[in-house]
């Protein structure tokens, strides 16, 4: 796959695995393998050196959120421990070292864009831990790689349509170039399909646990969520409305009033 990258003076080419999780991106800064788990988040980044593959960092998690990077000294060796503070949404803000020593901050317009330099490092992971595309000597030609599709920070928009419609009760949801309905500081994207800053709802009003619901993973909401579609799919479960055609004349004629002249 070749995708133009920001106004298209660059072009950048892509492989992906059979699950459409991409391990290898070729542009201005050479070839770039990652390593990913189940789930499709990064896990180790490689780059060919004469005759190996030179590792650049290792991602750590807890949950599912970051917790630190590892990065490799010039001899390759895994070495440099950088520890990753999180905002409410996920996105790597405050980054210390291993003896808690400031290495750099970042902070982010509301859909992504970068106001702090984007020189102080060169972590991948950006808004919302999706992994960032540098692909210049600026910022107008990067691009966060959402699994699904790829977003401009600057717009806030995708490059391509989403496929999963809209809901006729949310006009929010009928531009489907739009970056989690226009509410980007309530709202994250996972995957790039659908918006998760509702299912945190849905888990608090079917837990009413308070803090239990909300300290409940995403991660599990998400994977509960599928496999109860999945098995309710393959049931073909169907409304039983108890009652026949027959039965539903009658009984929706006394609903309605009668005017009398």
């Amino acid at each position: 796959m070749s995708l133009p990258l920001g106004l298209g003076r660059n072009f950048g080419h892509y492989l992906y695995t059979a699950d459409d999780e991409r391990i290898l991106r070729f542009g201005n800064d050479g070839f770039h393998w990652t390593l990913r788990d189940l789930g499709g988040r990064l896990l180790r980044e490689f780059h060919p050196e004469a005759d190996r593959i030179q590792p650049i960092r290792d991602h750590i998690y807890r949950g599912s959120g970051l917790l630190a990077t590892v990065n490799a000294d010039g001899s390759g060796n895994l070495t440099q421990i950088r520890h990753q503070s999180l905002d409410h949404l996920g996105s790597p803000r405050y980054i210390t070292d291993n003896a808690g020593n400031f290495v750099s901050e970042h902070k982010y317009y509301p859909f992504g864009e970068k106001a702090t330099r984007s020189t102080q490092d060169d972590l991948p992971l950006k808004l919302t831990g999706h992994e960032r595309d540098f692909n210049g000597a600026g910022e107008g030609d990067d691009l966060d790689y959402m699994h699904a599709w790829f977003c401009d920070p600057r717009q806030g928009r995708f490059l391509s349509l989403d496929p999963v419609r809209g809901s006729p009760g949310n006009p929010q949801s009928w531009n489907r170039y739009a970056y989690v309905r226009n509410n980007p500081i309530a709202y994250v994207d996972p995957d790039g399909r659908v918006p998760w800053g509702f299912l945190r709802k849905l888990a608090r009003f079917l837990w009413k646990g308070g803090d239990a619901a909300a300290t409940f993973e995403m991660e599990t909401l998400r994977h509960e969520v599928e496999a109860w579609l999945a098995e309710r799919n393959a049931r073909r479960v169907g409304a039983d409305w108890q009652l026949t055609a027959e039965d539903a004349r009658t009984k929706l004629r006394s609903l309605y009033p009668s005017f009398k002249g």
